[in-house]
């Protein structure tokens, strides 16, 4: 099930949810019982707003607390406004359903097969660290056949793309722009390892949707740019 049809199932949940107001006024483990049962529900709303990045939602929930007692007030204020606010920005995604496939159409193949899944589970940081990480594996794989070594990350694009002594050449190094081009793609691809790789991999960040896109067409086009650099050594 994805991260959308859980949110979905969520909010139906909510939507259904029943209690009895005279015994939640006057029995005590009854009151208990749903004021538990709706947090450990707001809890998961809380979280699946998160990890699909709708922040602002996520933030405004936060500030909705459930005091011992508080539960009809709580599930109107759900009724009516959080619920139909969150289905109005789920649908809004839905409607985004043929762009995000003609998105997938221009990207790279090796970057969609890793990160196309996460993707649509809506893990956006996992997408691209996972798009990164391949970029890093090819690159990788390229130099151990050529030369050997064992480099990673910045150091080994600093290392594969040098003008001095490039393990793999991406433009003409006999002329000044072919130079400036070798040297500029040098750097965005350590910078991508250094910048949006590593801190992806060393700690929990969350990252919008939008963000997102752009940082696997990033992925990708550093993918495009290896495979016409493979094919023009012949």
């Amino acid at each position: 099930m994805s991260e959308n049809e859980r949110l979905h199932a969520l909010i139906d949940e909510l939507e259904h949810f029943v209690l009895n107001p005279n015994s939640y006024q006057d029995d005590s483990g009854y009151t208990s019982f749903v004021d538990d049962l709706l947090v450990g529900k707001m809890r998961a709303l809380r979280a699946h707003l998160r990890r699909l990045g709708q922040y602002q939602l996520f933030e405004e929930l936060n500030q909705l607390s459930l005091r011992p007692g508080g539960a009809i007030t709580v599930l109107e204020q759900l009724s009516y406004y959080f619920t139909p606010e969150i289905e109005k920005r789920m649908e809004a995604t839905a409607d985004d359903s043929m762009a995000d496939q003609d998105f997938w159409l221009y990207v790279h193949p090796g970057i969609a097969a890793v990160a196309r899944e996460r993707f649509r589970e809506g893990t956006y940081a996992d997408a691209v660290e996972a798009s990164l990480k391949e970029v890093n594996a090819v690159v990788k794989k390229i130099v151990i056949e050529r030369i050997g070594g064992e480099r990673d990350g910045a150091d080994l694009m600093h290392h594969a793309f040098s003008i001095q002594s490039p393990v793999i050449k991406l433009a003409d190094l006999s002329t000044e722009s072919g130079r400036s081009e070798q040297k500029g793609y040098m750097q965005i691809f350590a910078g991508a390892m250094t910048g949006i790789r590593n801190p992806k991999a060393h700690e929990n960040i969350q990252i919008s949707r939008k963000r997102a896109v752009h940082f696997v067409y990033l992925a990708s086009l550093l993918m495009h740019k290896l495979d016409e650099a493979l094919a023009a050594e012949g």
